[in-house]
């Protein structure tokens, strides 16, 4: 989950 350092919303950030 790097949602602090990518641009996508939480969600996106899961999938990652």
């Amino acid at each position: 989950m790097s949602s602090a350092r990518t641009r996508w919303p939480s969600p996106y950030a899961v999938l990652t």
